[in-house]
């Protein structure tokens, strides 16, 4: 759509004109012109004052100098009355004799004649004009300082000694030459001072008749640039605003085609051109408000949102396209037509009740959100904003709806994801919950309220109730790792029980998270409270359950040692006769009519190690029937499986069974109970013998132990004997067995042990006759093989 754009002073293209350089008139913007001009005026003045300053530096030139000599000669005076006044001393002396005061006094004489030499060298440098006429002066002033005090120091000395003839000879001949010194440079001195003043008084006359012509010259220059330039600022902003005035009055009496001719660049020719531009464009504003009307209905038409405008009874007094298609009708259908035939029924009162209230208060927007029907049916949500006006005095409704229908969906799926999410908070029994770093609550979710047992009528609570429903001695640790945690803003998990108000004692599971901000302050902390209870019970009856695993393998144990008593009784009765016999013999060769006492330590020595055999035995089963607490450690297992072959060694044999071990040398250690796997063992070997026990010829039972491809421990036990049942995982189950003596319990809780241990027991059918039964361990780690 065309229309017409307000151009602004910037808009307006400068006419280049350059002639006359930056001087010429409008060359300038109106500030810089004045700036310009008034610090050519200051500049002016303050060459004026300079030129003034200048002259009058020279008339008062002459004065200080003539002030310098003069203070020169008095110097040079004084310094002659100095010498005088030595003389003067000296003669006293020696006419009355008076040593100690003309002491005295020649040292206070010697301290000013030396400061009046000081004085005179310092005027003398002040006025140098004095020295460069007569270079003597200084030497003279040197001398001077000199030989007085020389000559004063001789006076004292001849005092002393009352040598007064040689005082009145040094009075006569040198003091007087230092008068005639003194008084020659105190005439050469004024000589030279006279001619400074003649000189100083010549000219200051010159400096101020200079003085008294530039000064005015230089004021009435000053004066003249001045007005000048006040001329030429005046002459080039009236000249262009008596044009922009006539102009003006031009456009007035409706003459748009006048234009001001006002040259330059300046602030005035920019307001002439906008002036000129001004006019042109009001030229074309008739034609352009003729169009105005068909410009603005076709962007009402066009606009990809609803419009609606609606009467004051709800009819449909016009819509754009976009409006109608969006419904699925054509702009003649819904023209004349009430506008809530397109609202979804269950919104069409509250539409109504919105339409009245903008028609009660015009000039107020009031939004509201709907659903509406398109023709096909269906449905589409709406967020409309009208306001009521009036058209040719007749109140009207000005809606503008924007379809919302994909926003509600994500509205609705949010709304869904919220709902499961609860649902699966409701489910783990996880509540969540913010907080402010200084403790006030900023959300509890609905789990958490149930958790907790607080009501969500009356908000989340602060930090101070939930302290008070911690368990009271779980309450203070709880709090001091949670604040802790949020000092050091680390995340953080920890266990404690709460009480609810009932009694009931839950166990809760916390979790939190620091959130910092940009400076790496805490600014609120979130997180969850998961209830444990169940957890917890369930932990307490597998406690439980393992300690009744522990009592049932004990009695296995005890049980598997009581149908090994027999043979356990032989194998430890085997050393003990071993014992025996050896102390026999030891004391047959003790009762010798001449005792070897070799041969009885080597008695002494076997039947010490048949004790520690026995001994051994007895601590193998003491260690069987012990009922200790699982211990894990670094286990050999080689080593147990010698021990356990050692312990029924005898009983296989009674059983004409014999047990072979092929043990490999370099398997690791792992980590485990050790009373616990020699019972798995025992458990095995018992049953691979129980298994031959009746069989024809002899049985073999070979145990062996290697590490396998992923680095465990394999174990193996394999026996001739009767081999497995067809379902071989049955003989696990707890009180299977195939035996008529035996509890159905060792191998279900040999499996156990072995998992517990992180390994795996497993049995196979031999080829031939009889069965294998394996077992693995993980090696322990760090633990060289």
């Amino acid at each position: 759509m065309p229309t017409t754009r307000t151009n602004s002073p910037a808009d307006v293209i400068r006419t280049p004109d350059t002639a006359g350089g930056p001087f010429r008139r409008g060359a300038l913007s109106i500030g810089r012109r004045l700036a310009v001009c008034f610090l050519v005026i200051v500049v002016s003045m303050v060459a004026a004052d300079t030129v003034a300053f200048w002259q009058f530096r020279r008339t008062v030139a002459p004065s200080q100098r003539l002030n310098n000599a003069d203070e020169a000669s008095l110097a040079i005076a004084r310094l002659h009355l100095d010498v005088d006044a030595f003389r003067d001393k000296v003669a006293a002396l020696e006419s009355s004799h008076d040593t100690n005061q003309f002491s005295t006094e020649a040292a206070w004489l010697r301290q000013s004649f030396l400061q009046d030499v000081g004085d005179a060298q310092q005027t003398l440098s002040i006025a140098p004009e004095i020295g460069r006429e007569d270079p003597t002066l200084p030497v003279a002033l040197e001398t001077l300082e000199v030989t007085l005090p020389s000559q004063l120091d001789t006076a004292v000395r001849l005092a002393v000694a009352e040598d007064w003839t040689a005082v009145q000879l040094r009075l006569k001949t040198q003091i007087q030459d230092l008068i005639d010194l003194s008084s020659s440079l105190v005439q050469r001195v004024d000589r030279q001072v006279q001619r400074q003043r003649t000189k100083a008084i010549e000219d200051a006359q010159t400096a101020q008749r200079r003085l008294f012509i530039v000064v005015p010259v230089a004021g009435l220059l000053t004066l003249l640039v001045a007005v000048a330039l006040g001329w030429y600022t005046t002459q080039s902003i009236t000249v262009p605003l008596a044009e922009l005035a006539s102009g003006t009055q031009a456009l007035a009496r409706g003459d748009f085609r006048r234009e001001v001719n006002v040259g330059g660049n300046d602030e005035l020719a920019v307001v002439g051109r906008a002036f000129n531009q001004a006019g042109r464009q009001l030229q074309q504003l008739y034609e352009e408000l003729r169009d105005s009307e068909e410009q603005w209905r076709a962007a009402f038409e066009s606009n990809p949102t609803m419009y609606f405008i609606v009467d004051s009874v709800g009819t449909i007094m016009s819509v754009n396209s976009f409006g109608a298609e969006k419904l699925g009708y054509t702009m003649g259908e819904l023209l004349g037509q009430p506008v809530l035939n397109v609202f979804y029924e269950p919104d069409k009162d509250a539409v109504q009740q919105h339409a009245q209230t903008c028609f009660q208060q015009p000039g107020q927007t009031t939004k509201w959100e709907a659903r509406k029907i398109r023709k096909d049916g269906t449905m589409l949500w709406v967020r409309e904003t009208a306001n009521a006006v009036f058209l040719k005095r007749r109140p009207v409704l000005l809606v503008v709806c924007e379809d919302i229908t994909e926003q509600k969906r994500a509205e609705e799926a949010l709304q869904r994801s919220e709902a499961y999410l609860a649902e699966a908070q409701r489910l783990t029994q996880t509540g969540s919950w913010a907080y402010r770093a200084g403790g006030n609550a900023l959300y509890w979710s609905e789990e958490n309220f149930r958790i907790w047992g607080v009501d969500p009528q009356q908000g989340a609570p602060d930090l101070e109730i939930v302290r008070q429903r911690i368990h009271p001695e779980d309450r203070d640790t709880a709090t001091e790792y949670g604040w802790r945690a949020v000092q050091a803003a680390t995340d953080y998990s920890h266990e404690f029980r709460i009480v609810l108000p009932d009694g009931t004692v839950r166990h809760i599971r916390s979790v939190g998270h620091p959130v910092l901000s940009a400076s790496g302050e805490v600014i609120e902390v979130v997180g969850t409270h998961v209830d444990v209870t169940e957890r917890k019970r369930a932990e307490e009856e597998r406690d439980r359950l393992r300690k009744m695993e522990a009592e049932l393998a004990h009695i296995n144990r005890v049980s598997m040692l009581g149908e090994l008593a027999g043979s356990l009784g032989h194998e430890i009765k085997q050393p003990i006769a071993a014992a025996v016999t050896n102390a026999n013999s030891c004391l047959r060769w003790l009762k010798r009519d001449r005792p070897d006492v070799e041969e009885a330590q080597e008695a002494a020595a076997r039947m010490v190690e048949d004790a520690m055999r026995a001994a051994d035995i007895i601590d193998r089963m003491k260690s069987l029937y012990k009922k200790d607490a699982p211990q894990r450690e670094m286990v050999n297992v080689n080593g147990v499986i010698k021990e356990i072959v050692l312990l029924l060694r005898n009983e296989a044999a009674r059983h004409g069974i014999s047990i072979r071990s092929e043990l490999a040398a370099d398997i690791p250690y792992v980590r485990g109970d050790h009373v616990q796997l020699q019972q798995v063992l025992m458990n095995l070997l018992i049953n691979g013998i129980d298994a031959m026990k009746g069989m024809d010829g002899t049985g073999k039972i070979t145990i062996s132990s290697r590490c396998d491809d992923n680095n465990e421990l394999l174990v193996s036990v394999s026996d001739t004997g009767v081999g497995l049942p067809p379902d071989v995982n049955q003989i696990f189950d707890a009180f299977f067995t195939t035996k008529a003596h035996g509890t159905g319990m060792g191998l279900a809780i040999s499996r156990t042990i072995i998992e517990s241990h992180g390994g795996h027991l497993s049995a196979t059918s031999n080829a031939g006759r009889g069965a294998t039964f394996y077992f693995t361990l993980p090696a322990a780690r760090g633990v060289p093989a």
